[in-house]
């Protein structure tokens, strides 16, 4: 939801930007992500948190991740 809401935020030209980078970093986050999921299922007050804040992390990554690969090809562009 908040990556959803984060990607609304951006501007149209930089969704596909964001969208790249979510996978490169969701490959890389994939399996941490996995146990974490399993930690939160069965987990106790603080697991949900450390959740939360992953995700919050890997939005931010993700955008970061995007800007930093189609930096070059944005000034190739002009």
């Amino acid at each position: 939801m908040f990556a959803y809401l984060y990607s609304r935020k951006l501007s149209k030209g930089t969704a596909f930007q964001f969208f790249l980078g979510a996978f490169i970093v969701g490959l890389i986050t994939v399996v941490p992500g996995y146990y974490l999921f399993e930690a939160v299922l069965y987990g106790s007050l603080i697991t949900p948190l450390i959740g939360l804040l992953t995700n919050s992390i890997q939005v931010f990554a993700s955008s970061l991740v995007a800007t930093i690969i189609l930096k070059p090809f944005k000034l190739l562009a002009k």
